[in-house]
This record gives C-alpha cells, structure tokens and sequence, in this order.
C-alpha cells in the first residue's frame, strides 16, 4: 500500500511538474543520500527526452544535451565501484536523446563522446555502455 501511495506521487508529480529536467539533475547529484533518490532523478531526466522533448525550445534541448555531456564527463566514480543502476539511468539518458537529436540536431555527438571517453576508465565505460545500447 505504500509502496503504492508512492508510486503515484510520484507520477502526480512527473505530471504536474513545470521544471523536471532541473528537479532530475537535482535528485541525481552525487550529494542525494540514497539509490533511489538518485535513480529517480535520472528517471525523471529520461521522462523529459522521451515524452516532453518536443515541447522543449531549442535552447532547452541544448542544455539538456550539455547536462548529459558534463554526467557523462563527471563520470560516476571507479568503474567498478558504481551502483549498476546509477549506470543505466545515465546511460538511457544519454541514448534516449541520441536517438531523437543525434545526427540531425546533434551532429558533433559523436566528438564529444569520444572527448568524454578520453577523460578516465570511468568516463571510457558510461560512453562504450552507451554504444551498446544504441546499437
């Protein structure tokens, strides 16, 4: 029953909600004290790209689109150390939006990922997770 009650405020609040995008870069900081918390806020991120992405101004989807660059760049700690579902969450991010912008409204996505990957074991992992995915 609770798990029920919280499962619908949190769809209320995806629903009602003018600023989900800033209220998921929030939740999935490093600084959130739980999984959950964490994953949510990737949960919320990849509601914005798949259900409100066009809605979004073209300013609005650059951001999104450096906001995702910049996690994936952050990386998200030893690669073997990380939650697998703190991964995932980035990762189907990051692949959500590929495959609505990239290459069309995208096109130097590939560059920056391949920037990214250079940056550590941790970064190399997130953007060859990625690959995986998209394919």
């Amino acid at each position: 029953e609770d798990r029920v009650r919280a499962y619908e405020a949190c769809e209320e609040f995806k629903s009602t909600c003018t600023q989900l995008w800033h209220a998921g870069k929030s939740l999935k900081s490093a600084s959130a004290s739980s999984l959950p918390v964490r994953y949510y806020g990737y949960q919320l991120m990849r509601h914005v790209v798949s259900d409100k992405w066009s809605t979004l101004s073209s300013d609005a989807k650059q951001e999104c689109q450096q906001t995702v660059l910049q996690c994936l760049s952050e990386g998200l700690g030893p690669a073997t150390g990380t939650e697998p579902a703190i991964k995932n969450g980035l990762v189907c991010v990051a692949v959500d939006m590929m495959k609505i912008s990239w290459p069309q409204h995208w096109p130097d996505c590939l560059a920056a990922l391949l920037e990214v990957s250079r940056a550590g074991e941790s970064q190399l992992e997130l953007v060859l997770l990625v690959l995986i995915r998209l394919a």
